[in-house]
C-alpha cells in the first residue's frame, strides 16, 4: 500500500509505503529534502511487538547506510529506546502506560495502522503511545 503526500498544488512532497511481512509490517517514509525513514513493525500473535527504524540522510541512494538506527519495544508500562548514530549511542526506559504503542511520528501509515488495531479492539481511541 502507498500513500503519496501531495501538496494544493498538485506537487509531490513525499511517497509512503507498506508492505506486510512474514513477521510484521514494513514502511518506508521519504519525503523532499527529509530523512528517509525505513521502519519494521513485529508483530507478535498480531499485536505490534519491536518498531525498528533505520534512518537515513535526505536524497541517500538506496545503498546508502543509515545516519541513524535502533529499536522501541515497548513493555509492561515502559518504552525501551536503543538508539545509534555516528559514534553516539543512546539507550533509555521511559515511563508510559500498559498497552501503548511505540510511533513513528511522521508516518500517516504507520498511525493508521494503530488506529485500525485499536477499532478492531473496539477501543473508543488508541492508549497513549510513545513517539519514535
Amino acid at each position: 500500500m502507498s500513500f503519496v503526500y501531495l501538496l494544493n498544488s498538485g506537487d509531490t512532497i513525499g511517497v509512503e509505503t507498506v508492505t506486510r511481512g512474514t513477521t510484521g509490517i514494513n514502511g518506508v517514509l521519504s519525503l523532499k529534502g527529509q530523512p528517509r525513514v525505513e521502519w519494521d513493525q513485529a508483530q507478535l500473535n498480531s499485536a505490534p511487538g519491536m518498531l525498528t527504524m533505520r534512518v537515513f540522510a535526505p536524497d541517500a541512494d538506496a545503498k546508502a547506510a543509515p545516519v541513524q538506527s535502533g529499536t522501541v519495544q515497548m513493555r509492561g508500562d515502559s518504552a525501551y529506546i536503543d538508539f545509534t548514530g555516528g559514534t553516539q549511542h543512546v539507550a533509555q526506559a521511559l515511563a508510559t502506560k500498559a498497552g501503548a504503542y511505540a510511533l513513528v511520528n511522521t508516518s500517516v501509515l504507520h498511525a493508521a495502522l494503530h488506529a485500525a488495531r485499536a477499532t478492531i479492539l473496539n477501543r473508543s481511541h488508541s492508549p497513549d503511545r510513545a513517539r519514535a
